[in-house]
């Protein structure tokens, strides 16, 4: 009897953690692919992204990285810095260290449909932001040094590691049986 208990425990565990992991696989359904705030709406992209980075401090809000370069002070004035696109340092040419900006969704599926809605805009360093869309990386060393940086920031273990990524895996294949519309007013308030 103790011995199902605990291992329901572990199950009941790790549900939890898989809702709301710190740095979770985001896998959108395929209905959905590359269609995002910066395809529809290019011209407040810029704008969008600096205010985000800004806002974050050039912080990555998973990992607490930071996106500028290892030669950015606060000395230089914001001028020194291309802070519309990627970040440009002299010594460096285009920065390999800057902070990226990632739309973070919901999902609500109702039946056969489902509405995807933009809740927010988070700045994420290059590694958080692989992670979040893992799916398309392929098998290899950049997969593993991707897992290897989400096992880090979870405190994961490898068994919890690939029950995650099948967990991960299950949700996909239910958004991808569903018709999807897209909820974009946080974006279109602005």
């Amino acid at each position: 009897m103790s011995d199902d208990f605990d291992h329901f425990m572990r199950v009941l565990d790790l549900m939890i953690e898989f809702a709301s992991p710190k740095l979770s696989v985001e896998l959108i359904p395929m209905a959905l692919w590359r269609i995002n705030v910066r395809t529809k709406y290019p011209d407040k992209w810029p704008k969008l992204r600096n205010v985000c980075s800004y806002t974050a401090n050039y912080q990555c809000e998973i990992c607490g990285g930071h996106g500028r370069c290892k030669h950015y002070t606060t000395d230089k004035a914001e001028s020194e810095w291309n802070i519309l696109g990627d970040e440009i340092c002299a010594e460096c040419k285009p920065s390999i260290n800057y902070i990226e900006v990632h739309e973070v969704w919901e999902y609500e599926i109702d039946g056969n449909k489902g509405i995807q809605r933009l809740v927010r805009l988070i700045c994420l360093c290059p590694d958080c932001h692989a992670v979040k869309h893992l799916g398309r990386i392929p098998d290899g060393e950049e997969y593993m040094r991707l897992a290897a940086h989400a096992k880090r920031i979870n405190g994961w273990d490898e068994f919890t590691w690939s029950l995650y990524g099948q967990w991960s895996r299950r949700e996909w294949e239910k958004r991808n049986e569903v018709e999807w519309t897209q909820d974009l007013s946080f974006i279109e308030n602005i």
